[in-house]
């Protein structure tokens, strides 16, 4: 017998990325599915899932199209709330918080919460959908870009690492003054980031009273020269801000494209964590409206 994560994948097309407007599903099902919210606490907050809102796909294909549903049970969606232009903030774009991400689904806006993740059996989907006589026509899949975005930016809650606390103290103010400079040269035409990431390497990571550092950023493939030789200039100042606090810089180079950086040459470097900074400058969940 198929399992039904498998009917899910061939009959319905279900896809890593596919999403459904939060109103395709009565009210009361809803009602359910928050339910299984990581904290009890937000268990009742329907007006998570909003009329507005949308619900995104985020396991794996492999997952989704297991053989087996003893195996892979549920599936994994996003509860993500309709947000306004000027509620898009920098910090919360381009992945750079493991907590929440803005993106954009067409004409519209959207906020993902880790704290907002639905876990639905795959026959209680399966079963919702049928009965719906959902048509496959109709499904939704995020661009390739967002897709990606999420895949980094669930992988990054679990890939950071802590920095010492010596280092974080006396960093603050310089990417205080840096991070808001940085986002303002690597933005293009559309608002996404020519930065794919910041890298940072130190000599040590205990609590030392000095360090020898280096920064790195990493840019996508077609960034054009003058914004290459801007970001590399916020870098650069960044970095020297920094070792006037008795440090010392050994960056190499302070920006590359990623089609001329090879793995190898981000071995000795983690990723640089810019989640205080989000939450510091702006970032809060405003009050949810009535649905």
């Amino acid at each position: 017998m198929e399992s039904f994560g498998c009917k899910l994948f061939n009959e319905f097309k279900l896809r890593q990325g596919a999403y459904f407007k939060s109103s395709v599903f009565h009210i009361d099902l809803r009602k359910k599915w928050i339910d299984s919210y990581p904290k009890a606490s937000n268990r009742q907050k329907i007006k998570t899932v909003k009329n507005d809102s949308v619900i995104v796909l985020i396991s794996q294909d492999c997952d989704i199209a297991c053989k087996k549903d003893e195996t892979e049970t549920n599936i994994e969606f996003l509860a993500c709330r309709k947000i306004k232009p000027k509620e898009v903030h920098p910090a919360n774009q381009f992945v750079n918080s493991v907590r929440k991400l803005h993106f954009q689904l067409g004409d519209e806006y959207y906020e993902a919460n880790t704290d907002y993740i639905l876990t639905i059996p795959k026959q209680v989907f399966f079963k919702t959908l049928s009965d719906l006589e959902f048509n496959v026509e109709e499904l939704l899949y995020a661009p390739d870009d967002v897709l990606q975005s999420f895949k980094v930016w669930r992988t990054n809650r679990y890939s950071r690492t802590a920095l010492p606390d010596n280092f974080n103290t006396n960093l603050k103010p310089v990417t205080d003054e840096f991070i808001p400079q940085l986002t303002e040269v690597s933005l293009d035409e559309s608002g996404k980031n020519f930065i794919r990431a910041i890298y940072v390497r130190l000599n040590s990571m205990d609590e030392l009273d000095s360090y020898t550092f280096s920064f790195f950023a990493l840019l996508r493939f077609d960034t054009p020269d003058d914004t290459y030789s801007d970001i590399q200039e916020v870098m650069e100042n960044m970095c020297l801000s920094l070792a006037e606090i008795n440090y010392t810089d050994e960056s190499d180079n302070y920006v590359g494209r990623d089609s001329d950086t090879l793995v190898s040459d981000l071995t000795s470097y983690v990723r640089f964590n810019l989640d205080t900074h989000s939450l510091e400058n702006g970032d809060y969940e405003p009050e949810l409206q009535e649905l």
